[in-house]
């Protein structure tokens, strides 16, 4: 950690317009945030670091969202026969080298891998050479993104929001013509960023006072179990969720390679 406890230089760019404002950004200073939590007790292993990540997971902090969905992508799509992709995680406030939040380590530690990870992870700041470098970003909220792409918009394209991503994925399985398609992090986006805005999934229509009520947008974003007052599990269950679609998606894409000299 940087002396006084501050996130490093590079990072003040998105901390300072952050879209909850001054607030937010005193309560993550605050040690109620990042200080409550513990190392996941054992031995701490060095992290793997990835200096141009296929993709890049983004939340607040580095602690709970993107450190959880960073490893069960990491992790599935790991698993014999590996899927190419090199997977890291920042936060746009993370101070260095905080622990994962105790609820989103025990939500892993029954996974293979997952203790382990929950141990070595050290939070980092997503400063924009990180964030430009990657080959796609997810973030939890469109407010990220949106911060994201201000400050580099180069990677406007190329950054989804999690739950989007997952959307866009089965979207553009099912778009795909068929035959080989080997993938990188930047092919992969877009792929996915070609479908924004054909398949834009909404809730069912509703009556109301016996009137159809126009279909809504889905939501995208994945709230802050820290700072938005909700509760982990649903929060989990969706970074779980998405996990499992993104890797699906990932693996069907592999297995459609043009022979075993193709790469991803």
């Amino acid at each position: 950690m940087s002396a006084g406890g501050h996130a490093p230089a590079g990072s003040e760019v998105y901390a300072a317009g952050e879209p909850r404002g001054a607030e937010s950004c005193d309560r993550l200073a605050a040690t109620s945030y990042c200080g409550a939590v513990e190392r996941w007790p054992g031995t701490r292993e060095p992290a793997p670091s990835y200096p141009e990540p296929d993709v890049l997971v983004v939340c607040t902090a580095n602690i709970c969202r993107s450190p959880t969905l960073h490893f069960l992508l990491e992790n599935g799509l790991a698993a014999p026969p590996g899927v190419g992709l090199s997977v890291a995680s920042a936060g746009v406030l993370a101070r260095d080298d905080q622990p994962m939040c105790r609820t989103s380590a025990a939500a892993i530690a029954h996974l293979e891998g997952g203790r382990a990870f929950a141990r070595r992870h050290a939070s980092r700041a997503a400063v924009p050479d990180l964030v430009e470098s990657a080959g796609m970003v997810l973030v939890a909220t469109e407010a990220l993104r949106r911060r994201l792409v201000e400050h580099s918009p180069a990677v406007r394209d190329r950054t989804f929001t999690m739950l989007e991503a997952a959307r866009l994925a089965v979207s553009a399985d099912q778009a795909a013509p068929a035959g080989p398609a080997p993938v990188d992090g930047r092919a992969l986006a877009s792929r996915w960023s070609a479908r924004r805005g054909l398949d834009a999934p909404t809730a069912p229509p509703r009556r109301r006072w016996g009137r159809h009520r126009d279909p809504t947008p889905l939501p995208l974003d994945l709230a802050d179990p820290h700072l938005d007052g909700v509760q982990h599990g649903p929060v989990l269950h969706d970074v779980h969720r998405t996990a499992t679609t993104l890797v699906a998606s990932l693996r069907r894409l592999h297995d459609r390679r043009d022979g075993p000299e193709a790469s991803l």
